[in-house]
């Protein structure tokens, strides 16, 4: 239903990388992270694709809200990871750099499971077009946005 790809996110001017350009996920071990607590699915997700990449994580601060998280992050106290779909207006308004993650490529799913041994209802069925339509305008929304980001850079 939606793919939305992590990024490693940072305060402006913070790496000397155009904005938006692929990071590999390699070069995670060379920055203070500010990552979630665990058993949050973000940081199971990052130390899955650190593991892949064969290193190992320098989390510098680990906090309960992504709030308090992205404050860190523009205080410069480090650098944290995120779905792109949370950095839009951030990255849009120059608050935050992002920099997709690349070899490993994170990229979360979101599914909505349904029964196969009940018919759906009309309700059902309205429900579940309705989310795939916001979710399709969103993903539409948000992928010219990064790319636009990446040619003014």
């Amino acid at each position: 239903m939606l793919d939305d790809r992590i990024h490693l996110v940072g305060a402006p001017g913070s790496l000397d990388l155009i904005p938006s350009s692929e990071f590999p996920a390699r070069r995670l071990a060379e920055l203070p992270l500010i990552l979630p607590l665990a058993p949050h699915r973000l940081r199971a997700i990052v130390q899955q694709a650190a593991h892949e990449a064969g290193i190992n994580l320098k989390v510098e601060v680990e906090v309960s809200g992504i709030a308090t998280l992205l404050e860190l992050v523009r205080a410069k106290v480090g650098y944290t990871v995120l779905p792109s779909t949370l950095l839009r207006g951030e990255v849009r308004d120059g608050r935050l750099q992002s920099w997709p993650l690349v070899e490993p490529a994170i990229s979360p799913k979101l599914f909505v499971a349904t029964s196969m041994q009940r018919p759906q209802t009309l309700a059902t069925k309205i429900t579940l077009r309705t989310i795939t339509e916001v979710f399709a305008r969103q993903t539409r929304r948000i992928r010219p946005a990064e790319n636009s980001a990446a040619n003014v850079a």
